[in-house]
């Protein structure tokens, strides 16, 4: 697997960049933390020799050289990147330009995983397609911005799997698994079980159908269901539940669960138009959401 941590910012991602440290560690995968920045007249090439520079050495104010020097420390503090007898970090190269798109730092991680600190200069919705599509990434980890429409935006259009970090905390979360007949529903399962398991966390199947006539189908989707996590060692109970699928997934879900739900198949001009459940969920709910493309 490999994962693409969006950053927003310094200090106010913290807890975004430790979701993402953390689920680097536990299936021990390569990890790229991106932060897009506005444009500036002067490009940094221009202000420092970069291939000579640790991070930490440069001495000007471009906010986005600020943010990757900080999420460095951070995934250090968790312990994920290698250091040499000195204490410094094993860096494969310094902050360098044009490496595919972007500037960037390539450290080495504390069992070989390659650990990039990206900077892209554009808008945001823009930089991050572009990164997913020439990174090749399994997972897009994201904050959940005060920005609805950003957030929502991101999901409808990034092509890649997507972990919305809202209202992350320190706690051993439950998986709650919103499960339905479709395919994307199939491909949620796959990827929350393999995730569930890597994480030692315990989980929910829930199904929730319109009326009580529907109850034996959405029993035998939870039956289906069952085999996936029971390959992947991940003790579970099951709920069929009648009424309205979001309003009851949040309900369920509470603070403590991290929701794992496919995505729509709608075109991407009506998810332009109107919310998916997926969207909805991250939005009103309080909880990480975790959407499988």
């Amino acid at each position: 697997m490999k994962l693409l941590l969006c950053i927003a910012g310094g200090e106010t991602s913290r807890d975004t960049i430790v979701a993402g440290g953390k689920i680097a560690a536990a299936f021990n995968t390569d990890l790229s933390v991106l932060y897009v920045g506005e444009k500036h007249a002067t490009h940094m090439t221009s202000a420092v020799n970069l291939s000579r520079m640790k991070l930490s050495e440069w001495k000007i104010e471009l906010p986005g050289v600020k943010v990757l020097e900080y999420a460095e420390m951070v995934l250090h503090d968790l312990n994920l990147l290698e250091v040499d007898d000195t204490g410094e970090i094993v860096e494969v190269h310094s902050l360098k330009p044009d490496i595919n798109g972007a500037y960037e730092l390539h450290a080495m991680g504390k069992h070989g995983q390659n650990i990039r600190l990206r900077l892209r200069e554009g808008e945001i919705i823009d930089e991050v397609i572009k990164e997913v599509d020439v990174g090749g990434y399994d997972v897009t980890i994201i904050g959940a911005s005060k920005e609805r429409r950003l957030v929502q935006r991101l999901i409808q259009f990034v092509e890649c799997s997507l972990f919305i970090t809202k209202n992350i905390q320190d706690i051993d979360y439950r998986f709650l698994f919103a499960v339905d007949e479709t395919e994307m529903s199939r491909k949620a399962l796959l990827l929350g079980a393999r995730t569930a398991h890597f994480l030692k966390a315990e989980a929910t199947l829930l199904t929730v159908v319109s009326n009580d006539s529907d109850i034996k189908s959405g029993e035998e989707n939870l039956s289906k269901a069952e085999s996936i996590l029971q390959r992947a060692g991940v003790k579970y109970d099951k709920k069929v539940m009648v009424g309205d699928p979001t309003e009851i997934i949040i309900e369920e879900a509470g603070e403590d669960h991290i929701v794992v739900m496919g995505s729509s198949k709608s075109s991407q001009l009506s998810k332009f138009f109107k919310a998916t459940k997926a969207v909805k969920v991250v939005q009103d709910g309080n909880c990480p959401v975790l959407i499988a493309k």
